[in-house]
């Protein structure tokens, strides 16, 4: 029983042996390399930044659009002609300055302010296409981001910045322009905000940490202190 089982085991190997060896033999497939997608990138928009902000708060129509984006685009291409225009002035400033010739130096800054674009005539034609609700919540929004400034460490939720706003919108606070005394009814209406919408725990984390005073160096007998010597000791 033992030799038929070894002989039969013998046939086996001596048929499987040349399969195998094919199998070996055969080239193995390679898989199909993956076409890589590009990417596609969107195009940036135009309208960025604090534009974006008066578009999304305001709820600009599609026509208001279409305007502040040729306005936007006519000041960038005049920013981009100003560039140009500074760029030979900013180099014979640096040579004037250099001669220390003092009077071309003034003539040339004076002229490098001249280029400047001039911030009321482009805020004025960003006004002119808002409308009078639109321009009094422009008014009531920035008033409220400047009474929130001091709350990034109470970290608001969204309920509570819903109240600040409501709060905000509710005054009768209106920024003049005048420094002291925007600066006295913002604080005044952050004041309130703290008190009616923020937990203990908040108002602790929004207050000023105390300065601590630098330990001043006691100066050597004589008043002098000692010069430090450039290469050691001679």
């Amino acid at each position: 029983m033992t030799k038929w089982l070894l002989c039969v085991m013998m046939a086996l190997a001596f048929v499987a042996g040349p399969v195998l060896g094919q199998d070996a033999d055969k080239p193995k497939r390679k898989k199909p390399a993956r076409e890589k997608k590009a990417r596609v990138r969107k195009p940036k928009s135009v309208i960025r930044g604090e534009y974006a902000i008066m578009v999304s708060e305001l709820k600009f129509t599609d026509d208001q659009k279409t305007k502040l984006i040729e306005i936007i685009k006519a000041q960038n291409e005049s920013k981009k002609a100003m560039a140009e225009a500074a760029k030979p002035l900013k180099a014979e400033m640096v040579e004037a300055k250099k001669a220390g010739n003092k009077e071309r130096t003034k003539e040339l800054s004076k002229k490098l302010r001249e280029l400047r674009p001039d911030a009321k005539a482009q805020r004025a034609k960003i006004e002119a296409l808002l409308t009078a609700e639109q321009k009094a919540d422009w008014a009531r929004f920035n008033l409220y981001r400047n009474a929130c400034r001091k709350f990034g460490r109470a970290k608001l939720t969204d309920d509570q910045k819903k109240a600040a706003r409501d709060l905000c919108y509710a005054s009768d606070v209106k920024l003049t322009g005048d420094k002291k005394a925007d600066n006295a009814a913002i604080r005044a209406l952050t004041d309130k905000i703290a008190a009616d919408v923020l937990t203990d725990a908040q108002r602790e984390a929004i207050k000023p940490k105390p300065r601590v005073k630098k330990e001043k160096t006691l100066k050597p007998e004589g008043g002098r202190k000692p010069r430090s010597k450039k290469g050691g000791d001679q």
